[in-house]
């Protein structure tokens, strides 16, 4: 197995679920493929770990917003924070960070649910949304005396969840227009 290939695992696993139990079931996955194929040499590569890792937890976010099972479904507000935190995070809508304070994540929520005439959660019910989507592994949250600096970063590439969201009609309107939501926040 390449030192390479250890690393990328590592990281993947530590980002998806944080379980060292899992990135060597992935390890254990990636050997028994390459054993399956019958190559020479028989190295296991980062493309094989990448494989693995996308067999096993590529559907984990289309799972949990598209309700393909019962216990896996956000509810929409959660969905429609999870499009929030994508929003103010994604440098492609003039994000300076990776990082959003729940501040500045609730106006942009609150112009969202205003923009499609939905009723907007409360700030301590964006705390207890938060919460939800991080004891999922959306997202991370760092705490601050002042609950309205807490920061808020995806655990998620952006990428994968703006292709998840492109299949939900609402949330993919509100990820076109995210630039209306990003002025003035």
């Amino acid at each position: 197995m390449e030192p390479s290939a250890i690393q990328f695992c590592a990281r993947k696993i530590s980002v998806i679920t944080g379980d060292i139990r899992k990135a060597l079931d992935i390890c254990r996955r990636a050997v028994e493929l390459v054993e399956m194929k019958g190559e020479q040499g028989g190295r296991v590569t980062i493309a094989y770990i990448s494989k693995v890792v996308r067999e096993v937890y590529g559907g984990q976010i289309q799972n949990q917003l598209s309700g393909n099972t019962s216990e896996s479904t956000l509810p929409l507000q959660q969905q429609l924070l999870l499009c929030s935190v994508a929003i103010a995070t994604s440098k492609k809508h003039g994000a300076k960070s990776e990082t959003v304070t729940f501040g500045k994540l609730h106006t942009t929520l609150s112009k969202i649910c205003a923009d499609r005439t939905l009723l907007c959660p409360d700030f301590s019910e964006l705390v207890d949304m938060t919460s939800m989507l991080e004891s999922r592994g959306l997202i991370n949250i760092k705490s601050n005396k002042d609950k309205r600096q807490h920061k808020v970063t995806l655990r998620i590439q952006h990428k994968e969840l703006e292709l998840v969201l492109e299949d939900k009609t609402l949330l993919s309107t509100i990820m076109d227009k995210a630039s209306k939501f990003c002025q003035g926040s």
